[in-house]
C-alpha cells in the first residue's frame, strides 16, 4: 500500500520540505492513504473481472 517504495516517490518525499521552516510537506500517512485507495480500486477491478469475465471465459454456465 505504500507508494513510497518507488524511487521517484522516495525522491519527492525527501525533497518535499518547506524551504523556510523545514517542515515536511508530504507525510508517510499521505502515501498510505493514497495507497489504500489504489489497493481498494485494484481489488474491485479484480473481483469484477473474476465474477463477470473469468467464469464465462473458462466455460462455466451463465447463472442469470
Amino acid at each position: 500500500m505504500l507508494t513510497i517504495g518507488t524511487p521517484n516517490d522516495a525522491i519527492a518525499y525527501y525533497m518535499a520540505k518547506d524551504p523556510q521552516t523545514g517542515e515536511q510537506l508530504v507525510k508517510l500517512g499521505d502515501s498510505l492513504r493514497h495507497g489504500m485507495v489504489a489497493v481498494a480500486l485494484s481489488l474491485l477491478v479484480l473481483w469484477m473481472w473474476a465474477f463477470r469475465g473469468y467464469w464465462d471465459w473458462i466455460g462455466f454456465p451463465n447463472i442469470s
